[in-house]
């Protein structure tokens, strides 16, 4: 491949060696693999650990906005906290010459080429594992709020050899805030064909957006096409806004129901209509792949149990000399005529049997299952077994499924937030002659689940989440039950409190069971703006932090950090907590009308990445209430509750946050608690509070947090918000 000009690749440092296109810190960058809209490929070595890579490299558009850059580095730190087989895998990301850059492994295979599904005998079940494998990978990503934004087959790379998926190129996902303000208003960013509703209308996107991109791939591999197909992007887009979605088996009806139903769905123009999750999505097709198989094999079984093709003289006929006999096929044709010769026969022996009077003898109960006198061996032997009627679902049919177990992870959510809800569905059928999955085994639905909130006017509200329809192989087995989960969107959930209802009803909506659990929509305080809120610094007034511990030195709250190590529980020698007062004389204002309260800390670099929790007490009494940071009088290990226990101290809640990527360094007040807690604790404190903070879980390295010496502004706060005075 030829040498990018010079100029395209100013940011490079000189090369050094022959054969490479310059250096890029510890990078030989030896060719350029591809050029797209957010930046450009190039292949490189890793000096360090002497590895090849593909590393790359920002856009000079968007590199040179100050903002994009830092939206960059944030979103692909986050983006290399994502450790999952179907996306590929970032080894590191940083800046160079103030041009962001990833190093990612370098794969061998290429891209999903859809016209390599164009067999009129497609693979349908390899189609699937592809679609689950997208949305394993999807769903890596979706756990750290990360949407991909442009699923489309040229993003997905089939690695040789093993054909595993690789999700690629999150570069719209890593942009969506500079790319959303450099396109302009009513610009929309993404792949025309691949798009989803909202992405077309311009709206704010969730994970689901991701999942129609996901159903249109798989409806191209199905089908040959996209459901759209226009000469121009502004038509595309108004197809995909307001034209209904072909169905799948009105372009190509070979394709399995269960599998059409599936991408049908996925196409859904509303996302509360598709699946909740990539999880689910992905469940959902293993679902359609085992119904597929399950019916691939009642086929196979009507075909091998008729009778052998002979030929003239009687003889079995052997395949054609120029056929594998192994690999010899029953073609569509031979399989419906042997169907239909064999549904012929049963048809007349069903007669013969009737005409002989075995009719009579089957209406008399007392007779049923017995063989008729003089009724010959012929006729008997050939009497067909009968398929199970296809019995209608009642309330009555499905009294042995029962809802139990029916919680809120978290009671009081945050506006914004995800809501989850846990339940079981327990079968508690005594036999097979009760159990509603035998006794509907025809049915494609037997039981729904579904989720209502009732606030305080007494009226239930549905919509908030999809149904949980349960075929029944889904269904758990007599005296077994099964989790199920149901997750909430709550920003456009009005705040106060509501009964979380769970419904178990029948397919044509008629009620079987309920469980019911409360559920509070508060104010979101763990994150965003805190409007309305005046914020107490540890530097004002008596206030105070410092870090103490066994092997801490006497001036430790002189440092620009405050350091917390170990694990609480842990040996004490490792251990270092955190103490923080602030000065409640300085707001007795607010304290006499207090609403909220919310502690605030910033997380400095050289931290411990990954998911960690702090908890947090509120001291009291257990040390001074002036206790010094440095000096003589300075706070000692020997003279706080952290030498013997915390048991007695008054538990304020636990900060649990997640550094993947070094995601939260430098974010000022990134770092939360909110709680009752809390409140009542700044209510009923004297003058002054302290707060001591200790990590309960994560990494072995510390954990280092601002300290009012390193900037006054992200020094620990606690932030107030007052209402109206009682009267």
């Amino acid at each position: 491949m030829a040498d990018a000009p010079p100029s395209s690749i100013d940011f490079l440092d000189p090369a050094r060696q022959p054969g490479e296109l310059g250096r890029l810190g510890p990078y030989r960058v030896l060719d350029t693999l591809g050029v797209g809209g957010m930046g450009r490929v190039f292949l490189a070595e890793d000096l360090r650990l002497r590895r090849r890579v593909a590393l790359k490299v920002m856009n000079d558009k968007f590199a040179a906005t100050p903002n994009s850059r830092k939206r960059f580095l944030e979103e692909a730190r986050a983006m290399a906290a994502v450790d999952n087989d179907n996306v590929v895998r970032i080894y590191e990301v940083g800046e160079h010459n103030r041009t962001p850059f990833m190093a990612m492994e370098l794969l061998k295979g290429g891209i999903l080429q859809p016209s390599q599904f164009q067999d009129p005998e497609r693979d349908y079940l390899h189609i699937i594992s592809l679609g689950r494998q997208i949305c394993h990978g999807l769903a890596a990503a979706h756990q750290r709020q990360i949407i991909h934004r442009d699923i489309k087959p040229a993003n997905l790379w089939i690695e040789q050899p093993g054909g595993r998926v690789k999700v690629l190129d999150f570069g719209l996902a890593l942009a969506a805030g500079p790319m959303d303000q450099l396109a302009g208003r009513g610009s929309v960013v993404g792949t025309p064909g691949y798009l989803s509703p909202e992405q077309a209308r311009n709206e704010t996107l969730d994970d689901r957006s991701d999942l129609y991109s996901v159903g249109i791939v798989l409806f191209e591999l199905c089908t040959g096409r996209l459901p759209f197909q226009t000469k121009s992007i502004p038509l595309m887009l108004v197809s995909i806004i307001t034209h209904p979605v072909p169905k799948v088996r009105d372009i190509h009806p070979d394709v399995p129901r269960p599998l059409a139903d599936v991408i049908d769905r996925t196409l859904a123009k509303e996302a509360r209509e598709r699946p909740a999750s990539a999880e689910a999505l992905e469940q959902e097709l293993a679902d359609a792949a085992r119904l597929i198989q399950s019916d691939s094999h009642a086929a196979l079984s009507i075909v091998t149990e008729a009778a052998p093709a002979t030929g003239p003289a009687g003889r079995r006929t052997s395949p054609a000399a120029d056929e594998d006999p192994a690999r010899a096929k029953w073609s569509p044709l031979q399989v419906g005529a042997i169907a239909g010769a064999v549904l012929a026969i049963l048809l007349l022996v069903g007669a013969t049997v009737l005409l002989l009077g075995g009719g009579s003898r089957d209406d008399d109960p007392s007779a049923r299952g017995q063989r008729p006198a003089g009724a010959s061996t012929a006729v008997t032997g050939a009497k067909p077994a009968t398929k199970p009627s296809k019995l209608a679902v009642t309330t009555a049919s499905l009294r042995p499924l029962e809802l139990q177990g029916l919680t809120a992870v978290k009671t009081r959510v945050g506006s914004g937030e995800l809501a989850t809800l846990n339940f079981h569905l327990v079968n508690s059928a005594s036999g097979p002659g009760e159990d509603p999955a035998k006794l509907h085994a025809r049915q494609s639905t037997v039981a729904v689940c579904r989720l209502y909130l009732e606030g305080d006017d007494g009226v239930r509200r549905s919509g908030y989440a999809l149904p949980l329809r349960r075929r029944p192989r889904q269904l758990p087995a007599p005296g077994k039950r099964t989790a199920l989960t149901f997750r909430i969107e709550t920003d456009s959930i009005p705040l106060g409190t509501y009964t979380a209802i769970v419904s178990l009803e029948t397919p044509a909506g008629e009620a079987v069971a309920e469980a019911e659990t409360e559920l509070q929509i508060v104010r979101n305080l763990a994150q965003g703006p805190l409007t309305g809120f005046e914020t107490l610094r540890s530097w004002a007034g008596t206030g105070a932090d410092t870090t103490v511990g066994t092997s801490v030195a006497g001036d430790a709250g002189s440092a620009e950090a405050l350091t917390l190590a170990g694990l609480v529980g842990g040996p004490p020698p490792r251990q270092q907590h955190i103490y923080l007062r602030f000065d409640l004389g300085r707001v007795n204002r607010l304290r006499d009308r207090l609403q909220n309260a919310v502690l605030l800390l910033t997380l400095l670099d050289k931290s411990a990445t990954g998911p960690f929790e702090i908890r947090a007490y509120a001291v009291g009494g257990a040390v001074p209430a002036l206790w010094s940071e440095t000096g003589e009088d300075a706070l000692q290990w020997s003279e706080t509750p952290s030498a013997s226990g915390l048991g007695k101290l008054a538990f304020l809640g636990t900060i649990t946050a997640d550094n993947s990527g070094n995601l939260l360094k430098d974010k000022a007040d990134a770092v939360r608690l909110v709680g009752p807690e809390l409140d009542d604790a700044v209510r009923d404190a004297g003058d002054a509070l302290t707060i001591v903070l200790v990590r309960s879980r994560g990494q072995d390295k510390p954990l280092r947090f601002a300290s009012k010496e390193h900037d006054p502004e992200q020094a620990p706060g606690l932030a107030l918000q007052g209402g109206a005075k009682q009267p």
